[in-house]
């Protein structure tokens, strides 16, 4: 499907494709979450490696963070959250995409406070960052009063459940991949499987392991 073909006026033209098939039901979660991991490759690569930078600065300023819960309360907090915004004041890039990063870098904070993380930071920040341009670019924008071939919502909202575990598996990977090369280019995707299976109603969510 050519990028020009809109089929879903709030979505960007390099997420048009994936929701078409979302919406025709003739492919297996797994083909949809490959459709959706090139578009947010895609994504992240029209948005440049600024935000890949700005993460990169923050996860070098959260190692710092002692993790032990005892010295975690001397932590000023409200200052970590300064550091970030004035990090991402000097970072390069679109506006929504460095926006995306810094609540990648938030949240994880969040997490360090209530709990302790992973020890590899970058590689934490990279994955939410991934997810939130997903989440803010296609997610968001599947609530809709009529969508395309007339599915119904509660249908889009099951296939949308059924593709979300291997798209989080794929963004696991292709962080792993930016992380490696400190780069957003030549990132490979999960190979295409080579059975199709239609998701209906029908489609048991529990066996599905992310």
């Amino acid at each position: 499907m050519p990028d020009g073909d809109r089929v879903h006026g709030h979505l960007a033209p390099i997420y048009q494709k994936v929701y078409k098939q979302l919406c025709e039901g003739q492919y297996g979660s797994e083909e949809l979450a490959i459709e959706a991991l090139r578009s947010i490759r895609r994504n992240i690569q029209d948005y440049g490696h600024g935000p890949i930078r700005l993460i990169e600065q923050v996860a070098e300023q959260l190692k710092q963070i002692p993790t032990e819960p005892l010295f975690k309360e001397l932590v000023d907090w409200s200052e970590v959250f300064t550091k970030i915004d004035k990090l991402a004041q000097q970072a390069f890039g679109p506006k929504r995409a460095i926006e995306l990063a810094v609540k990648a870098c938030k949240e994880h904070v969040q997490e360090l406070q209530q709990s302790e993380c992973s020890s590899d930071v970058l590689f934490e920040l990279t994955i939410k960052y991934l997810r939130n341009v997903y989440i803010a670019n296609f997610e968001k924008h599947m609530p809709l009063a009529k969508h395309y071939t007339g599915v119904s919502q509660a249908t889009l909202d099951v296939r949308l459940d059924c593709m979300r575990p291997h798209v989080v598996q794929g963004i696991v990977a292709l962080a792993m991949q930016v992380v490696r090369r400190g780069s957003i280019h030549s990132l490979q995707l999960p190979r295409r499987p080579k059975l199709k299976h239609p998701i209906d109603l029908d489609t048991d969510l529990s066996q599905i392991a992310v």
